[in-house]
């Protein structure tokens, strides 16, 4: 297949990063395999995985020899963001998607997707509609000069940082690849290395444009992670968005930034899922070692959610007392 003159396989890298998730790739492999016809390499970057499984994987590769796929393992495990991050640097292409391995494409995926490349603009990143998620849905597709107009416009971090939804310009990430890996812990590390490696082109270039774009379409059936109330997953999550305030510290993109978390906040990362969060984690683990988790994060929550914080700072506290004393009885 041939868009704007380019072999789509010479624009378009598809990376599923995994760690342990064998047989939940299995099943997104089979359907991103089908929904390509072989037009776009894929490349699985296993995170150092026990090898348990991975035959499975290996013969849904077999079944289509007219797909370029293949595994790459990591010598060591990145961390999450670290294997994100790891795509772009193994990636060959001008644009790479990096789909969850959990998440299906859908069946017209090169069909929504090839308006962007047949254009005549130097797109640096593509941000898709999240299905079922988000109260915000984008009628029509938009285009913006910067990544900071893009995220004004939304107004929610949670919508990029769903990296399944998105296609990025390579070079862009590759140019704030260092911020990016310095700031794994935020959860947003591939985020920080678009938006600083845009900030650094500018620098280099100040006339070289490219579009971001919000666009309307679906392109990804979310399978989503199984649900595990012990996986305590906002905790992890918030901690890591209340770290970004320090790396955009600079007027207006420091402002637009924490709007954005907040949005995201407001959206998907709900507070009261963070005081669910706590009751579970307490259960588990008593009172002592829930209230220091909850001394670390509490003063976080202004930058987080804004005045919602005066509300569910006491709620969170009564939460642990109670539930910490009654593990106290109980549980001893």
């Amino acid at each position: 297949m041939w868009w704007g003159g380019h072999r789509v396989k010479d624009l378009l890298s598809i990376f599923i990063p995994t760690y342990n998730r064998w047989g939940i790739l299995e099943k997104t492999l089979e359907r991103t395999l089908e929904s390509i016809s072989g037009d776009v390499r894929v490349v699985v970057v296993d995170n150092d995985s026990n090898p348990n499984g991975k035959e499975k994987v290996e013969a849904v590769i077999a079944k289509y020899p007219n797909v370029d796929c293949r595994i790459i393992k990591n010598d060591a495990n990145l961390g999450a963001d670290g294997n994100v991050l790891r795509c772009f640097e193994l990636c060959k292409t001008p644009y790479v998607m990096v789909l969850g391995d959990d998440d299906y494409l859908v069946s017209d995926f090169l069909q929504k997707i090839k308006k962007f490349f047949v254009s005549n603009h130097d797109i640096g990143f593509i941000s898709f509609q999240v299905p079922r998620r988000y109260a915000k849905f984008v009628q029509r597709d938009e285009a913006f000069n910067s990544p900071y107009d893009m995220l004004q416009v939304s107004a929610n971090w949670a919508e990029m940082l769903f990296v399944s939804t998105s296609i990025f310009k390579k070079d862009l990430v590759m140019l704030g690849l260092e911020q990016g890996q310095r700031h794994q812990l935020t959860c947003s590390a591939h985020l920080i290395a678009l938006f600083k490696g845009w900030d650094a082109a500018q620098q280099l270039d100040p006339n070289r444009s490219y579009e971001f774009v919000l666009a309307s379409d679906v392109i990804i059936d979310s399978g989503g992670h199984a649900a595990d109330h012990r996986s305590y997953s906002l905790m992890g999550v918030l901690k890591g968005l209340s770290v970004v305030r320090s790396v955009f510290i600079t007027e207006p993109q420091a402002s637009v930034v924490r709007k954005s978390i907040r949005g995201a906040t407001r959206y998907i990362f709900k507070p009261r899922v963070l005081v669910k969060d706590f009751f579970y984690y307490t259960l588990e683990f008593g009172f002592l070692q829930a209230w220091r988790q909850l001394c670390r994060s509490r003063f976080d929550l202004m930058y987080l959610i804004g005045l919602r914080s005066f509300w569910y700072r006491p709620y969170l506290h009564i939460t642990v007392l109670m539930v910490g004393a009654w593990h106290t009885v109980f549980k001893k």
